[in-house]
């Protein structure tokens, strides 16, 4: 037998982010995705990294790691210089060391990005001239948030080089996680309309309805990791104008960590010496579905989101959501399942919050069997596995 004919068919994730040690949440919904693709189909991961260093010369480094049947190859390239192109020539030179030492293993056909990254976007010549298709899956609030940041001229040209990257002829297919993103890369970034489809994030399989213990009291979720656009303050003002008497029927569980988390925990203080608020910390996603599936409601505060990982998994697990009416958190959440309201307005989510509680009448059941549908492993990853179909047949 021929060392082809032992190769493996896999399919080649190239990642911007991906989860680490030292920062868990980095690219976690990506993984997410890979998972559920990994019941189904070989998947292995390459995920470069570069990091400046004072050698003389430039290096790269690689590690692999097994992590629930996924092969994960880390790379990280250590250069003195990021300057005259020097950049891109060492990504792709990185990214071909990966896929020759992949490829003695596994026979891709076709690579899939996700994230659009200084890094990946070297990805599609490197496929490219492997006649490899390459899809790209975008989850990254940058599109509608990060580059109204910049300066005007500064954001003219980074739209430019935008426009340009999903031009390239190697990219056959543009997977947003919302359609509200979708439809801001076609009218902003002039992404085709026809390489444009939408497919979700994901929510594990461990989120799934559970029957609730009643111990009396009406009982909220917050988790995230607490940076912007998260707005914790929104929700402290909220618990601020609650009546003494419906606060004292709460049971809050703020979970997460950040840069925000501390100052909410601090704004909170008399709170969770009363017991009403409790801040656990960052849990893991057996914690977590424990927690939402014995919660009357998932609250999550935010001024710009594409499609939050937390709301489908709260809604897969039959927890109804209060949110906010902004980006693609209408796609998820309706009168059936929650509540959303405008973003910044704590008067406006009090009063959604006061009626959700004087007026809970949510078949858990039917959410959960809604929400799997659409965001449980096995449907995202035979979405996935029909739109690689179409490319390679």
């Amino acid at each position: 037998m021929t060392a082809a004919a032992q190769r493996r068919e896999a399919v080649l994730f190239l990642a911007g982010w991906w989860p680490s040690p030292g920062n868990p949440h980095d690219g976690i919904f990506i993984r997410e995705h890979a998972m559920a693709l990994q019941s189904l189909q070989q998947v292995a991961v390459v995920h470069l990294r570069v990091a400046k260093h004072p050698r003389r010369f430039p290096g790269i480094t690689w590690q692999e790691e097994h992590d629930h049947g996924l092969v994960v190859l880390r790379g990280e390239i250590t250069t003195p210089l990021r300057r005259f192109g020097s950049y891109d020539l060492l990504v792709r030179k990185a990214y071909r060391q990966a896929l020759r030492q992949l490829g003695r293993r596994f026979e891709f056909r076709v690579a899939h990005v996700h994230v659009r990254t200084p890094v990946t976007m070297n990805a599609p010549a490197v496929a490219a001239g492997l006649g490899l298709p390459v899809v790209v899956t975008e989850h990254s609030s940058y599109y509608h948030t990060g580059i109204n940041q910049l300066l005007p001229g500064e954001r003219d040209a980074a739209a430019q080089a935008v426009r340009r990257w999903f031009a390239l002829p190697a990219i056959k297919k543009v997977l947003p996680v919302s359609r509200d993103l979708g439809n801001i890369l076609q009218q902003h970034f002039g992404v085709a309309r026809e390489k444009v489809q939408t497919v979700p994030n994901v929510a594990a399989d461990c989120f799934h309805p559970r029957p609730i213990v009643d111990n009396g009291r009406f009982r909220m979720v917050l988790a995230a990791r607490w940076a912007s656009p998260k707005d914790p303050d929104l929700f402290i003002e909220v618990l601020r104008r609650m009546p003494q008497e419906v606060l004292a029927r709460l049971q809050v569980d703020w979970v997460g960590d950040g840069e925000l988390y501390p100052p909410a925990r601090d704004a909170c203080k008399a709170w969770v010496e009363r017991g009403m608020v409790r801040f656990p910390g960052r849990l893991d996603k057996l914690e977590l579905a424990g927690l939402l599936a014995q919660a009357h409601l998932l609250v999550h505060p935010t001024k710009a989101e594409n499609l939050p990982c937390i709301i489908a998994e709260s809604l897969c697990s039959g927890t109804p959501v209060l949110s906010m009416a902004v980006n693609g958190i209408p796609e998820l959440v309706d009168s059936s399942n929650g509540m959303l309201c405008p973003p910044g307005d704590p008067q406006a989510f009090l009063e959604a919050l006061l009626l959700l509680m004087n007026n809970y009448r949510f078949d858990r059941q039917q959410i959960a069997q809604a929400a799997q549908q659409r965001f449980a492993p096995g449907p995202v990853a035979r979405q996935l596995l029909g739109i690689y179909a179409t490319l390679i047949s």
